[in-house]
């Protein structure tokens, strides 16, 4: 039953064909049944053999959906007479006729169906007067008969072939319909617009089917040039609804002159084509039809030349059309097909125009319009696999210049953009193409260069970079002269992209310190092995459940009586393979992988925990304060007041007793900052400037944040005697004074280092001299051990 209906038409039209045809073929069974039941031996094989070809010939023709022969008129009125002539009753031919008009009428042209209805109309009198069984007065007899047949005729004709036009249309209508939106759904899968052409082309052809007796031709044309003087139209693909293919037909290059003028036209707009221009076209070989042309775009091929021109045909010329051709005119409905597929087309090239607008946006710079992190490290990961393959070298760069900030500063953004945007020109005219180029973060660009012969091509490459990126900059006020440091890293085996990212950053890192402007190559006995610090990212988390991380303390002093003030907790990590690992080796791992909030939660509350063992078993005064290192993405974290204070209460440290040291270059250039010290401030709790030069504050800014403390950077200490470092330290202190900022002085060592610190006004110091950071235990035998400095204090 499933597989019957599979076959059943499906179209209104369809329907009215099938139901015309079960009809007909009951009236040739009818006339069957009279031929055998009149036992005329001599015509009744006859008449059941026409009657047995008339059925076949409407089976095919309602099989095939088209008038099978252009003979298919006279044939069906032979038919028909010779089952009429064989008759029992003749008159019964009558009926017979007019049910082979309803269902032929609903094939073929208008033409071919009235010369069908006229033959039919001729073969009823005929029966009548050539059958045996008829009498020679039926036709006389019978007159009003077949004048009833011959009106009803002409009548069912126009009716029936206005009801096929209607359905037709009405089918068409809804296959556009369906056409239409299934390509609506493809074109919304199409993301770039060779894939938006290709759909539109093969729905260009497919739009032909839904327009009958239409012809479609894709012509390229191209002008001469010397290489080919004469020029041509090249005819590459000919469709139609009848399944005409012809491909390859060349063109003369006269036929250009017509189609060169309608490279103006707006899209979807269809005109004729020269009469001239039409006849050259059949020469070649087309059919003969009223052909036309439309605007170059819609289904169009990629080509050089003028472009690219739809051009299709009318129905197929005859006496008729030639006596119409001044007004001919394109079908109706491949006027609106077309008119529908522009929209389509517009619409996907909109979309597709839009979304790759935001894929660009998404994977490049907003300023310097270079890749980002992520499409770097995609093209890192072609360049890296297809070096593997080639067996060439593929190197990193990380281009890291030098005081951006400070820039950013002195000269406003709009500046800092500018510098952004000619350190990427500049990196771009170096690489000439032979990698990638990206900004991983705000002063940072990454580079990745494949196709190398070694590591000294690479190495040359950077020195070329860093050279360029030496040129001032020219801005409308002067001059500003920038540096870059640059991280080299060699991919190798057993790296991945990040792992050579990372270590181009640590060179990167190592060559800002060592000076600036300079070039640094990555080595494991220089910066540490990179797998060792894939292995620390990932024991992290398991070093926090496990309380690997431990808290060590170093002393802070008085420097005039060496009495301990306070102490600042450093966190460790006791790592059962590598020993106890300082905090340099797993802070900025904590900080990437964002388990520093974890982390220095443990240290604060650890930190809190040992002054009130300290003070409780008397080991310390009650005046000593805690001070603890915290990271900006604690402060800006909303809950980390109300975090602070439940430490607070848990531990009884007063809030005064307890320092916070955020690092100088955060907190002057992270606004967002500013909020969370404030709400740490109301608790009572003091904040300190950790490794302070005075290169990123003025006397302004430190009036605006809640700073109670300085710790001047160990730098300065180590360079003490130099006529700069000792203006900045005498600026520092006058700073601090002047604002009621406490001063402690980093890495004090010998005492000629305490006695410069107290020159200079700097009342509080650590470092070895006194002590170096203790664990716990160590801690509270250092503390008995103070207690005569305590007591003289």
């Amino acid at each position: 039953m499933k597989r019957l209906r599979m076959h059943l038409p499906r179209t209104e039209l369809g329907k009215i064909r099938a139901v015309a045809l079960a009809f007909s073929l009951f009236q040739v069974l009818a006339a069957l049944v009279q031929v055998v039941q009149a036992q005329n031996t001599g015509l009744e094989a006859l008449a059941v053999a026409a009657g047995c070809a008339l059925s076949g010939l409407m089976i095919t023709t309602a099989v095939i959906g088209r008038v099978i022969s252009p003979w298919e008129a006279p044939t069906v009125a032979l038919l028909v007479f010779l089952v009429g002539i064989g008759l029992q009753d003749p008159l019964s031919v009558l009926g017979l006729c007019i049910a082979v008009v309803l269902t032929q009428s609903l094939y073929g042209r208008p033409a071919v169906t009235f010369l069908r209805a006229l033959a039919l109309v001729a073969a009823a009198p005929l029966v009548l007067i050539i059958s045996p069984a008829a009498d020679e007065d039926d036709v006389h007899r019978h007159l009003m008969s077949l004048v009833s047949l011959a009106l009803l005729v002409m009548l069912f004709v126009p009716l029936m072939w206005t009801l096929r036009r209607g359905l037709e249309q009405a089918a068409r209508q809804t296959a556009r319909e369906h056409f239409l939106a299934t390509l609506g759904r493809r074109l919304l899968g199409a993301s770039r617009m060779d894939e938006v052409g290709a759909l539109i082309r093969a729905s260009a052809d497919d739009m032909v089917k839904l327009t009958p007796g239409l012809v479609m031709v894709a012509a390229h044309v191209t002008r001469p040039t010397e290489a080919d003087p004469v020029g041509d139209v090249r005819i590459f693909a000919v469709h139609s609804d009848q399944g005409l293919t012809v491909d390859d037909v060349e063109l003369p290059w006269h036929v250009v002159f017509d189609l060169d003028g309608y490279e103006g036209l707006e899209e979807g707009v269809v005109v004729p084509l020269p009469a001239a221009t039409t006849k050259v076209m059949m020469a070649a070989g087309l059919p003969r039809r009223d052909w036309y042309v439309v605007k170059p775009g819609v289904g169009s091929r990629d080509g050089e030349g003028i472009g690219v021109n739809w051009v299709v045909g009318g129905l197929p010329q005859t006496w008729a059309t030639r006596w119409l051709r001044h007004k001919a005119v394109p079908p109706a409905d491949f006027v609106e097909n077309n008119r529908l597929l522009t929209a389509q087309k517009r619409l996907a090239e909109a979309r597709t125009d839009l979304l790759a607008d935001l894929q660009y946006q998404a994977s490049h710079d907003e300023i310097t319009e270079l890749p980002n992190r992520s499409k770097f490290f995609h093209d890192l990961r072609l360049a890296a696999e297809h070096a593997q393959s080639s067996g060439t070298t593929t190197a990193v760069l990380v281009v890291d210049i030098d005081d951006f900030s400070a820039v950013n500063a002195t000269h406003g953004h709009v500046t800092g953009d500018t510098l952004l945007v000619e350190m990427a020109e500049r990196i771009l005219e170096v690489l000439d193409g032979r990698g990638t180029a990206a900004r991983i973060a705000g002063d940072e660009f990454a580079v990745v260069v494949h196709g190398l012969s070694n590591d000294l091509e690479a190495h040359r490459l950077a020195e070329r970079l860093r050279d360029k990126l030496l040129a001032p900059l020219r801005l409308p006020d002067g001059e500003l002269l920038a540096t870059a440091s640059i991280g080299l890293a060699v991919l190798v085996d057993g790296m991945t992209g990040t792992d050579v990212v990372q270590a181009a950053g640590m060179a990167a890192h190592a060559a800002k310190s060592r000076g600036r402007g300079r070039i640094e190559v990555y080595s494991d006995g220089r910066h540490g092995g990179i797998v060792q610090s894939k292995q620390l990212e990932e024991a992290l988390p398991y070093a926090l459940a496990q309380r690997q991380i431990v808290v060590h303390y170093q002393p802070i002093v008085d420097l005039g009586t060496s009495r301990p003030v306070g102490l600042e907790a450093l966190a460790r990590w006791a790592h059962p393979e590598l020993g106890l690992l300082e905090a340099s080796a797993f802070i900025g791992l904590a900080e990437r992988t964002g388990w520093a909030g974890a982390l220095g939660a443990h240290v604060l509350r650890s930190a809190c925990a040992q002054w009130q063992e300290l003070t409780s078993e008397g080991l310390a005064p009650q005046d000593l304060w805690v001070s603890v290192n915290v990271s900006a993405c604690q402060v800006v974290d909303p809950t980390f007041a109300e975090t602070l204070a439940d430490v607070l209460t848990e531990t009884g440290l007063p809030g005064h007793r307890l320092v916070l040291e955020v690092a100088e270059s955060a907190m002057l250039e992270r606004d967002d900052l500013r909020p969370g010290l404030a709400a740490v401030a109301a608790l009572g709790v003091r904040v300190s400037l950790d490794d302070f030069t005075a290169a990123h504050a003025s006397p302004g800014q430190l009036q605006t944040i809640p700073v109670h403390q300085v710790k001047i950077d160990g730098a300065l200490t180590a360079a003490r005697g130099e006529v700069q470092v000792e203006q900045l330290t005498d600026v520092i202190t006058v700073l601090c004074d002047a604002l009621g900022i406490e001063t402690v002085i980093k890495a004090v060592e010998d005492p000629e280092q305490i006695a410069w610190a107290r020159h200079h006004g700097v009342t509080l110091g650590q470092g070895f001299h006194y002590a170096p950071a203790l664990s716990g235990d160590q801690l509270a035998t250092w503390l008995v051990e103070q207690e005569p400095a305590r007591a003289a204090g």
